[in-house]
């Protein structure tokens, strides 16, 4: 298991990257730890880098950690972004958002780094 977690203070988001097989568990430690990076006057970004990222515990898994994103109550304030970034054309976003509706504009899905970044900073 290999999880980078880096606040960048330019930006102000703070980058997750998996890397490898990860637990759900450590998933969710990890977004976890990122969060707890943030002083409490800060808007929330987020960039998830999943391109790496092996997933074990199937769907059921997926709808577990969806779940948990979306009870996070300092990811779901009007100021707060996360943005998913995966392989070109292997959204597991999507898969998310249809299983647990998470239909909301804060959390999109991206192949492109670069529009990643520009989407969470912009205002």
């Amino acid at each position: 298991m290999s999880v980078e977690i880096k606040f960048n203070e330019t930006d102000g988001i703070v980058d997750i990257k998996y890397n490898g097989l990860i637990t759900l568990e450590e998933r969710i430690k990890a977004l976890d730890d990122g969060c707890a990076l943030y002083e409490d006057n800060q808007p929330y970004l987020v960039l998830v880098d999943v391109r790496e990222l092996i997933m074990g515990g199937g769907v059921l898994e997926q709808v577990l950690f969806a779940e948990y994103l979306a009870s996070q109550p300092e990811l779901n304030g009007s100021d707060a972004k996360v943005a998913v970034l995966h392989k070109e054309g292997k959204n597991p976003y999507e898969m998310l958002t249809t299983l647990v509706n998470l239909k909301d504009q804060n959390r999109v899905g991206f192949s492109d780094e670069k529009q990643a970044r520009e989407w969470l900073t912009a205002t």
